[in-house]
């Protein structure tokens, strides 16, 4: 096949990224691409990408498109002796045509072997057994595509020292994905070696430095994107009448079937068109690059590898984008000897294509109704455990929030539910309402129908079944039964332990001790308490000052998690865990009530046994078994000085409610009615001074504090302009948010135990199950809330494993790798059907018209009163939520998104916009920016 003379010399392997993102790195302003050269003809524009720079070329001002070439040569002119490749051009398929010769190799390549996605490097070619010299005649064998001998690249495995042989595989054309354009010119092995590194390097950075939540919406974005470039006017597509005219023009019916499939083929993946929707992992490594800071710290080479993992994820779990293969043209064969040789091979780069939207909702809906249907067995029962994808979950869990209630799109009607879910639903001959959902959840066993005596007492949507399967529920009121039992024994053996200094179950005896419940009035289930001891009594030796040793307990789930649970006559633990793994956490925000982690029955066998103020006495006595945090804390700089973790039993703590807390901190002990309440307020009084010291030195020291600080105050300001005080609860529900002492001191109580449990793991060099984002240097908490988060139960094992030597071995990185992808996961399917209903300009206020409507009316007053409805300015005060561009008028309590905004603005900004739009019987106001600020009366909007 002829090439040109620049061809040889450069040897050019060609791709087209998409125009939207190339188009956004202003590549004609790039200083840095020195090697590149252009072309006046032309506007096309290929890549090169040098192994040498990727390797090196990792300063920040430095762009992923400095190795973007721009060339202009056509390499298939109408003469060339290849008839196929002239069809290719002539379809205008060419820009992704390349052709390799055995010169070119190695190469590498993304591949597609053993049901998964690979990186390899293509070593030689094979010519296949059944082209022998005999059978060459003219250009026939041109259409019988050669084998490639490939040697996969293993992330983290040593080549070197390892060897390579078993690594080597046989493919076919159709195998590979991509071929990168990586001129290899030292030894294959070290080569290996090096993708090796950069792989594992890629994945953990993907794991730690870009949040599952930020790969998903990025993907989402370039989906999107996609889409509607695809869909845009004036796009030219390959008809099927082009097809088969393109490929009646050659001679022969091999020639002619052979042309036709490769044509199809490649409209089917979106190459016949001017607005393909094809995407390679340099696009996705684009965009990486110009997002998180985090990126940064990528070498180029992390970049690619980076965007093909995530395009290969995306696909391997039911999404967006789908395995485009490279498509085959041509070989060429020579005869040597009495043997055949592949001498070179053409094909159509492939990449990943995105699905139409249609298609992948109603593919996934229909797999997930078939596996429902053939679960059912005649009798009405069910078969064992069903496996889940990761699109069903997905289904499932939008199903779940349909039938809570919870509006999946923009409104009521049917048509605005999410297509995955409304395609589940037709496919199970279902209603789509939250009705239609119950039904479609009991028929897959993920809930199950009520008993006639569960019924009593129940209304509305919840009156038939219960969100949890048969299996579950049975599980969990056998772990009731059973903890209501060892709760007695246990009380029984601590009243025994007059002393208090004897080991009862493997745990410390704290029952002598006071502990305090501090949660809000409408709690169901309390997992954490604090209280304090006596220095003197624990025999530690501290920094003198130091008089007591501030006690945090959380209620002991480890049961649930431990690696092999101890069998249980009648139910297995097991069962539980799988439950909260699906789930990931609860949601408290829907409409029909809350879905829990787990059954309420297991979370109230499990959770702390209350008392209340003045109460001696609560049903049967009983203990908690609970993980303890002790520490000291210095009470004149703030700093931890000692702490340490252990299994305990405490008594029943006393329940207050944030309010209860903060009355008595705020009352005088002249106003204490009795000696029980004046001890509960000297022990609150402690615990708040060690506390309160403690987060002064933090937020001196700590910048993930300080940041976490500054949207706490941003959410108490907002919610105090958007919520009227007379409704304002206080657990954060409905827009609510305060911060009364009560607060603070659970809220500094559970951080203090996060912080110094971190470190403590830290300081065993023990790997951290965490979620995604979740991180210390993020402000996240670590094993706080069991009862309500998975993640938190898996840390809590991990932690009792490290630090008491209880629960089996620690858990390998790989296992809390595992962990943290299970409750990011569930993170995400929180995040993005709470992103998906982001049709409404305002989306907080739509189950709340009324309210958003009169809030409407005063601003509407107020322009009449002021300065008339028709002025063109009507400027009034605001604040940045820090959500989008959000802010909330101030004195007006409505939230809007402010236009015009170059960036973002900082969360907790005071600005001033103008309102543009205002139609109160719609509920509709529009606002932008006002760059110049003006004197406002905030008082004229009171």
């Amino acid at each position: 096949m002829p090439r040109t003379e620049r061809d040889e010399t450069w040897n050019v392997f060609r791709y087209k990224p998409f125009a939207t993102l190339l188009l956004a790195l202003q590549l004609s302003q790039n200083p840095h691409s020195s090697t590149a050269f252009t072309s006046p003809s032309s506007t096309r524009i290929y890549t090169r990408v040098f192994s040498e720079e990727i390797a090196s070329f990792q300063r920040r001002h430095e762009r992923l498109s400095s190795c973007i070439f721009v060339k202009g040569d056509n390499v298939y002119s109408e003469e060339s002796s290849d008839p196929l490749a002239r069809v290719v051009k002539q379809s205008n398929l060419d820009k992704r045509m390349i052709t390799i010769d055995e010169a070119d190799l190695p190469l590498v390549a993304e591949l597609f072997a053993g049901g998964s996605w690979k990186l390899g490097i293509i070593t030689e070619f094979k010519t296949p057994i059944s082209i022998t010299s005999a059978s060459i005649d003219g250009y026939n064998e041109l259409i019988k595509p050669p084998l490639l001998k490939v040697l996969t690249v293993e992330a983290g495995f040593d080549y070197v020292h390892n060897g390579v042989d078993e690594h080597y595989q046989i493919v076919d054309a159709g195998q590979v994905t991509t071929i990168w354009n990586f001129p290899i010119r030292n030894d294959i092995e070290d080569y290996a070696q090096f993708l090796s590194n950069e792989l594992a390097t890629a994945n953990k950075s993907l794991k730690q430095d870009l949040p599952v939540s930020y790969s998903e919406e990025l993907m989402q974005s370039l989906y999107e994107s996609i889409m509607v470039r695809s869909n845009a006017r004036g796009q030219t597509q390959l008809t099927k009448k082009d097809v088969t005219r393109l490929a009646s023009s050659l001679t022969g019916d091999d020639y002619m079937n052979h042309a036709h499939q490769l044509l199809k083929k490649a409209v089917k993946i979106g190459l016949g068109g001017t607005n393909g929707r094809l995407i390679e992992s340099l696009a996705v490594a684009i965009a990486i690059s110009k997002g998180k800071n985090e990126s940064k710290n990528f070498s180029k080479t992390q970049l690619l590898l980076s965007g093909a993992v995530l395009l290969a994820l995306d696909a391997q779990l039911g999404g967006r984008f789908k395995r485009g293969p490279a498509i085959f043209v041509s070989a060429n064969y020579e005869i040597v000897g009495e043997d055949v040789k592949t001498k070179g091979l053409t094909l159509l780069n492939g990449g990943w294509f995105a699905v139409d939207k249609s298609v992948r909702a109603g593919a996934e809906a229909r797999k997930f109704a078939q596996r429902s249907v053939t679960a059912d067995l005649p009798n009405g029962k069910r078969k064992g455990a069903q496996i889940f994808t990761a699109a069903d979950e997905r289904i499932m869990y939008r199903l779940e929030c349909l039938a809570m209630g919870e509006e999946l799109g923009r409104n009521d009607e049917a048509q605005e539910l999410e297509l995955d879910v409304r395609e589940a639903l037709s496919a199970l001959s279902l209603e789509q309402s939250p009705e239609g959902a119950q039904k479609a959840l009991v028929k897959v066993g993920r809930w199950s129908p009520l008993q006639k005596k569960e019924i009593e007492g129940r209304s509305g949507l919840q009156k038939m079944f219960s969100p949890w399967s048969s299996d579950v529920l049975h599980c969990a009121k056998a772990l009731k039964e059973k903890e209501r039992l060892r709760r007695s024994e246990l009380f029984i053996m601590c009243s025994k332990n007059k002393t208090g200094k004897q080991a009862i179950d493997g745990r410390l005896d704290l029952t002598a001790l006071p502990a305090i419940c501090i949660d809000a009035k409408r709690a169901s289930f309390r997992d954490d308490a604090i209280g304090v001891r006596p220095r003197s009594s624990t025999g530690r030796k501290v920094k003198a000052g130091c008089k007591f040793e501030l006690l945090i307990h959380i209620a002991d789930v480890s049961d649930i998690y431990a690696p092999e649970p101890k069998p249980n006559p009648g139910f297995d633990l097991n069962v539980l865990r799988k439950s909260a793994e699906s789930r990931g956490s609860s949601r408290y925000d829907l409409p029909l009530g809350p879905l829990h982690l787990m059954p309420p029955v297991a979370l109230e066998a499990l959770a702390l046994d209350t008392k209340k103020i003045n109460q001696t006495q609560n049903g049967v006595d009983s203990v908690n078994r609970c993980v303890t945090l002790w520490v000291y804390i210095d009470t004149a700089t703030g700093r931890i000085l000692d702490s340490g973790l252990e299994r305990t039993l405490i008594c029943k703590p006393l329940a207050l409610s944030f309010e209860d807390a903060s009355t008595l901190q705020s009352s005088g002990n002249e106003e204490i009615p009795t000696a029980a309440v004046i001890q509960t307020k000297s022990l609150l009084d402690v615990i708040e001074l060690d506390l309160s010291n403690w987060k002064e030195n933090r937020l001196k020291t700590n910048d993930a504090a300080r940041k976490r600080e500054k949207r706490l105050q941003v959410r108490e300001m907002v919610a105090k302009e958007t919520v009227d005080t007379r409704s304002m609860r206080d657990d954060g529900a409905k827009g609510s948010f305060q911060r009364s002492r009560g607060h603070r001191i659970v809220d500094n109580a559970l951080d203090l135990y996060g912080v110094a449990l971190s470190d403590l793991l830290i300081q065993a060099k023990a790997p951290i199950p965490r979620a995604s984002g979740s991180g210390k240097d993020r402000g996240g908490r670590l094993g706080t809330a069991p009862l309500r988060r998975y993640i938190d139960g898996v840390a809590q094992r991990q932690a009792l494993s490290v630090l008491c030597k209880h629960g089996g071995p620690p858990m390998t990185r790989k296992e809390c790798s595992e962990a943290n992808k299970i409750a990011t996961e569930a993170m995400n399917n929180i995040n993005n059907l709470k992103s998906s209903k982001k049709g409404s300009k305002d989306v907080r206020y739509d189950n709340d018209i009324l309210k958003k409507k009169k809030a409407l009316r005063t601003l509407a007053s107020h322009f009449a009163s002021n300065r008339g409805l028709d002025d063109e300015e009507r400027i009034v005060p605001a604040m940045s939520t820090g959500n989008n561009n959000e802010v909330v008028l101030s004195g007006i309590g409505v939230l809007a998104r402010c236009d015009g905004v170059k960036g973002t603005l900082k969360s907790g900004e005071r600005v001033q916009v103008n309102v543009t739009e205002l139609n109160v019987d719609k509920g509709i106001i529009k606002i932008e920016l006002v760059k110049r600020k003006r004197n406002i009366r905030l008082k004229t909007f009171r």
